[in-house]
């Protein structure tokens, strides 16, 4: 008996009675048998993947190809593979900076993961899925659309196909990706083989992130919210680019071509580029101005410095940047960490306002009757000296809090003070 060949519309059937059954069937199976209902929808797929075979009564070897590859298409399909996987990541990053809530999401999908056995979780989160998720995908509907002339539109609608069949929109365009690259190597390989290795990888990644992330379950959310843009947007274009340079291996590895000198040109050039730019896109962003002031100052001829307050909102690394002239005088600039103490010993650090070190108030003898006075207690935290001009550019360590940075002037003639040019900058790194 002559077998029948599979048209598009019979994958295209295949796949809307699989949507049907894993709204209204999956979907409750997981809910109330947890993972356990999770590797049943698997095997349901299974199921219904060989329900439309018997009934379309295709030829078997050539809707399920399982040749095994040369070893150059594997390489390339390893490639393509690695590539598109790094594409994904910009994409993941800026769902996750926009819409911080899915952590909850990868929460619910980490407690499901752990709560069996590691082995137990490779074979129904990684093993299954990679049988038979990839028997419905690049077997039974992939064979359905090789009638279609063009590869570009077999490619495109496979990974249609597999990022609507995943139900999540907030993962919908790293899976289409997934769905794409795994659909042009099983059509370049003429087997399953390579795709279900990569999807077993892919999955046994999944699970191993989530034994690895086990403990910070519930503040997956708050990771997110703590993203910075401009390090999402330099990180995914360094990963585009590396993507981009590996699929280009793959591509040319899996089609056999040998490209010219102008094509790697064309190729590695943009790539290092973009590299480039994502880096100080990240380097940028990650750097963050707290203070900043110029000008020409007057000197105080009582203390003979200039003092200018700083709050710091939190611990970090810091580089404080100084730059300062006047004439016929030595400057001496210090950093000072200031503590206010009260007079029953009990150190409260960071009060709430800032009191001036230089300050010949008196404010203990102004303290009225029954407040408690506090005195302030500066610990020097960097100090340089400069004649005449004076440059400072210091990494520190610093704690959050009050400090005061505090250009002093040593004159020639004593109580004669000329005014201090200067620039005071501030940045926090690392965001």
């Amino acid at each position: 008996m002559e077998s029948r060949r599979l048209k598009p519309y019979h994958g295209l059937i295949l796949f809307g009675v699989v949507l049907v059954a894993l709204v209204f069937v999956a979907t409750p199976l997981q809910i109330n048998f947890g993972i356990a209902g999770l590797a049943l929808t698997e095997l349901m797929l299974l199921v219904l993947t060989g329900a439309a075979f018997l009934l379309t009564k295709p030829n078997f070897s050539a809707t399920f190809p399982m040749r095994l590859p040369p070893v150059r298409e594997f390489f390339g399909g390893a490639f393509l593979y690695g590539g598109t996987y790094l594409l994904m990541i910009g994409p993941l990053l800026l769902t996750q900076y926009f819409f911080p809530d899915i952590g909850k999401t990868a929460d619910a999908l980490t407690k499901l993961g752990t709560s069996v056995s590691p082995a137990m979780a490779v074979l129904i989160i990684a093993v299954l899925p990679a049988v038979c998720e990839e028997t419905l995908h690049r077997g039974f509907i992939l064979s359905s659309l090789k009638p279609i002339k063009s590869t570009v539109a077999i490619v495109l609608l496979g990974g249609l196909l597999f990022g609507v069949f995943h139900l999540d929109p907030y993962r919908f365009v790293p899976t289409m990706m997934l769905g794409c690259a795994f659909t042009y190597i099983a059509l370049k390989t003429e087997s399953m083989v390579l795709t279900m290795i990569f999807h077993f990888i892919n999955n046994l990644l999944s699970v191993i992130s989530m034994f690895m992330t086990e403990r910070y379950v519930g503040s997956t959310a708050e990771v997110y919210a703590e993203l910075n843009l401009g390090s999402v947007i330099g990180v995914g274009l360094v990963y585009l680019a590396l993507g981009g340079v590996l699929i280009f291996i793959g591509y040319c590895m899996i089609n056999r071509r040998a490209p010219k000198q102008k094509v790697i040109a064309a190729v590695v050039i943009p790539a290092v580029l973009i590299i480039i730019a994502g880096i100080l896109t990240v380097a940028s962003s990650s750097i963050t101005k707290v203070f900043d002031v110029s000008g020409t100052f007057t000197v105080d001829t009582v203390t003979g410095s200039i003092e200018f307050p700083l709050e710091l909102d939190s611990d970090g690394y810091y580089t404080v940047s100084v730059s300062a002239l006047t004439s016929s005088a030595d400057i001496i600039f210090t950093l000072e960490r200031v503590r206010e103490e009260g007079t029953g010993g009990a150190e409260t650090a960071f009060g709430p306002a800032f009191v001036p070190t230089s300050s010949d108030s008196g404010s203990e003898d102004s303290a009225s009757p029954g407040e408690e006075t506090k005195r302030v207690t500066p610990t020097v935290v960097l100090s340089q000296r400069g004649e005449g001009t004076l440059i400072v550019s210091q990494n520190l360590v610093l704690e959050r809090g009050k400090y005061v940075m505090r250009l002093k002037l040593d004159p020639d003639r004593e109580g004669v003070y000329p005014n201090v040019t200067a620039q005071m900058q501030v940045f926090r790194l690392l965001g």
